[in-house]
């Protein structure tokens, strides 16, 4: 490795340990600092799928349905199986819903159960749009201009239509568009740290490098 290759990696070290603040390298804005979630996000995520659940909780269908959704709200309640593909986890974790939430009756709270993890999902989509924003912004945008999209798109996706009426029922979307907005959020918060330091940490002291093949080398650096 050459002299200037190990002084950039020395730069990014450092950028990484400066997240807090805007670290300049090579005359530009750290890119590291682009991506940093403070408390204000965390709480405006809060805010976000609180308010997103309390509308859900306003429009829940209020007991037993027909359809998929009695469906789901039996065997949620019995422990039960339901039509292909089964729906395990939705129905495992509607079982300790149902037994361990005291409040209305069991068709009640599968709805609720939709409701919950609806709220979550707009939550978690307002972190991931703040994610993607202040890395496409490389800094160059107040934080203002990076959260207030941001929000737009979370509200705009609580209200949507089809989102809606799957919140408010007993139906396996709202779980499942969690999970898909929370692996999101999780890679690109992946991305955004190890594109200035082409590292992933796996513990203080060891520490792997990501190429995209064998022998390919980390963009931005030179062969030596």
């Amino acid at each position: 490795m050459s002299r200037g290759q190990e002084s950039g990696d020395r730069s990014q070290g450092s950028g990484v340990r400066g997240q807090g603040s805007n670290v300049k390298t090579g005359g530009r804005v750290s890119r590291v600092t682009c991506h940093v979630l403070c408390f204000p996000d965390l709480f405006l995520a809060g805010i976000v799928a609180l308010l997103a659940f309390a509308l859900y909780l306003r429009t829940l269908a209020p007991g037993l349905l027909g359809g998929d959704s009695g469906e789901f709200q039996f065997a949620a309640w019995l422990g039960g199986f339901v039509h292909p593909t089964g729906y395990p986890l939705y129905l495992l974790l509607g079982w300790l819903w149902t037994h361990l939430l005291p409040l209305g009756d069991p068709a009640w709270r599968m709805n609720a159960f939709s409701a919950a993890w609806g709220a979550l999902a707009v939550g978690l989509l307002y972190l991931l749009a703040r994610q993607v924003i202040g890395v496409a912004a490389r800094g160059r945008l107040p934080l203002l201009a990076v959260r207030l999209p941001a929000l737009l798109a979370a509200a705009t996706f609580a209200v949507s239509p089809t989102f809606w009426s799957q919140a408010v029922v007993a139906e396996v979307y709202t779980l499942n568009a969690a999970l898909i907005v929370a692996f999101l959020f999780a890679l690109s918060r992946w991305a955004a740290t190890s594109y200035d330091s082409h590292r992933v940490t796996l513990s203080p002291c060891h520490r792997v490098t990501v190429s995209p093949r064998p022998g390919a080398h980390p963009v931005g650096h030179n062969r030596p």
